[in-house]
């Protein structure tokens, strides 16, 4: 009589069981830390917005140490750090995010705004151009790499970066501002005061751009228009003190 050999087949599935069973604990584990970490990281947002950035930092260290590649958690721990003027620490955090995805052109766009407070000028416009590059509608970013090139006295690239930011966006209400800024950096008064209009139009109680009005009308020897612009600005903003600053210099011009 031929004896049957054992079958191994139930020791076996009981095996492949084991391993999925425990695999499917492990992803529940996994989902639970992820969760926990997406909580912390609705935290740390909450707590920026109320502008308590070591309260913010705190939870995102949070959300990080349960899910070391939360891109979103390190990001925002850099935002909230750029705030303390912690800008070293700000870069590391957005070098991070972009190890982690080089294509998140928030990070560049963020690293080019702490490069940018620590007058990394170039190095600004470099991350902004990165942006760029990721996302060609990025107006904010087109936006930022003006104010960059104008902080090294770049006016007409500025007002390029300026006028693609108004292409994307007509209504942007600073970036007409701004080139207008530029364009009194150019000496370009009329050119200015007809991009301040605009901006007021946009937004009638924006004290900045009744203020940079005032001042190139002043510029163009219009002494009493100017006068009008300032008070209004100051009236707006009763503490602008380079608006109250303008305001008697034009008065003292006015005398004479």
């Amino acid at each position: 009589m031929k004896e049957i050999k054992p079958y191994y087949t139930y020791p076996e599935l009981y095996k492949s069981d084991l391993l999925v069973r425990v695999k499917n604990a492990i992803d529940i584990t996994t989902r639970l830390l992820i969760d926990q970490a997406e909580n912390y990281f609705e935290l740390g947002k909450a707590k920026y917005e109320l502008k308590d950035y070591y309260g913010a930092i705190e939870n995102y260290n949070k959300a990080i140490g349960l899910n070391p590649v939360y891109a979103d958690a390190f990001l925002n721990r850099g935002i909230a750090k750029n705030d303390l003027k912690d800008f070293m620490g700000a870069i590391s955090d957005f070098n991070k995010v972009i190890t982690l995805n080089p294509v998140y052109a928030e990070a560049y766009l963020n690293r080019g705004i702490t490069k940018f407070d620590i007058k990394d000028y170039s190095g600004a416009s470099e991350d902004y151009g990165k942006a760029i590059e990721l996302n060609p509608d990025y107006v904010v970013a087109f936006y930022n790499r003006g104010i960059a090139k104008r902080a090294v006295e770049n006016y007409q690239g500025a007002i390029e970066e300026y006028n693609k930011a108004i292409e994307l966006n007509p209504d942007f209400e600073d970036a007409f501002n701004n080139r207008g800024i530029a364009k009194t950096g150019l000496k370009d008064f009329h050119g200015a005061i007809e991009d301040f209009d605009l901006a007021i139009k946009l937004n009638q109680n924006y004290a900045l751009a009744y203020n940079n009005r005032g001042f190139a009308k002043k510029m163009l020897g219009d002494y009493s228009d100017a006068i009008k612009d300032f008070q209004k600005a100051i009236k707006l903003k009763s503490d602008f003190e380079e608006a109250i600053f303008n305001l008697n210099k034009t008065i003292e011009l006015l005398k004479y």
